[in-house]
């Protein structure tokens, strides 16, 4: 077996955020400004937000948002 290596939460958002950048969904956030994706780990009770700017999605941010347009809850596992 090959060496498998673990991503931590904030690696696994700013992966995310990149793809989010690939001209052919970027698109698909056009017009998307001030919006937010908030997800929540319960199991390490910590919270993350992703904002978007002229529809592109800004680094992640640890903390909940004010206000949320995107719930998403999960594990870290």
């Amino acid at each position: 077996m090959g060496d498998v290596q673990e991503l931590s939460v904030e690696q696994c958002l700013e992966t995310f955020r990149l793809k989010m950048h690939d001209p052919r969904v970027v698109k698909d956030y056009k017009g998307w400004s001030g919006k937010v994706m908030q997800y929540y780990f319960p199991d390490t009770g910590r919270y993350y937000h992703i904002r978007f700017q002229d529809g592109l999605a800004q680094p992640a941010v640890e903390g909940k948002p004010e206000k949320a347009d995107v719930l998403y809850e999960m594990s870290t596992e």
